[in-house]
C-alpha cells in the first residue's frame, strides 16, 4: 500500500498552471500585509523582538535583517496569525497562509529561488 507522501509526489511534478499561480500571488499579499501590520501590536513585537536575536541568514524576517531560515518561517509564521487572513478553506474551516506561506518563502530563500518557484511552492503548500 502506497503511503500518503508517495500519493502526494506526482501531484506536486504536476505544472502549476497561470491561474492558481496569480490566486497564490493574492494570499502572498494578504499573509504579508497581515504579517506586516501584526508588527503594530503587542504579540508581533515580541516575536519580532524574539526572532532578531537569532543569528544573520538569508530569509526575510519581517521587522528585522534576514535570519536563518527555520527562524524566520517560525517566526514569519507567527506574525501571520495575529490578525486575520481571508484564506479560510470552508470544507476544512481552516486556513493554512500563516504556515504555508512563511515556509515556502524561507525555503525558497535558502535555496536561491525565484518569485515562481515561491508562488509554485505556495499552491503545492495549499
Amino acid at each position: 500500500m502506497a503511503t500518503l507522501t508517495e500519493k502526494l509526489i506526482p501531484l506536486l511534478k504536476r505544472e502549476v498552471n497561470s491561474e492558481s499561480r496569480q490566486r497564490a500571488r493574492q494570499h502572498l499579499l494578504d499573509w504579508l500585509a497581515c504579517a506586516a501590520a501584526a508588527l503594530t501590536y503587542p504579540a508581533g513585537q515580541i516575536m519580532a523582538r524574539f526572532a532578531a536575536q537569532s543569528g544573520a541568514g538569508v530569509a526575510l524576517l519581517l521587522g528585522a535583517e534576514p535570519r536563518d531560515p527555520l527562524m524566520a518561517a517560525f517566526a514569519n509564521g507567527a506574525l501571520g496569525n495575529v490578525l486575520e487572513m481571508d484564506d479560510v478553506h470552508r470544507g476544512s474551516i481552516l486556513h493554512p497562509g500563516p504556515i504555508v506561506i512563511p515556509a515556502a518563502l524561507a525555503a525558497v530563500q535558502a535555496n536561491a529561488g525565484t518569485l515562481n518557484d515561491l508562488l509554485v511552492s505556495i499552491v503545492h503548500g495549499y
